[in-house]
């Protein structure tokens, strides 16, 4: 597995812009594509990420909220 990951990594690494002049131009196409590919999928899951974390503080919020409320009605 570690050794995937670390080829994945290489791979990665290989199409970042900074590269151009090393990289194959064999690979040129598929390795920007690969890097491109990659940083859209990182950028769609912290934004997935977000949204669970905000519910997940607004349902705290509400728990809390309600929480304090009864203990109001109740004195």
């Amino acid at each position: 597995m570690w050794r995937c990951l670390a080829i994945a990594a290489t791979i990665y690494g290989l199409g970042h812009p900074a590269l151009d002049a090393y990289r194959p131009l064999a690979f040129e196409r598929t390795l920007q594509e690969f890097h491109r590919d990659v940083n859209r999928v990182a950028s769609i899951t912290m934004g997935a990420f977000v949204v669970f974390d905000q519910a997940r503080i607004q349902r705290s919020l509400n728990s809390l909220s309600s929480n304090f409320q009864a203990m109001l009605t109740n004195h």
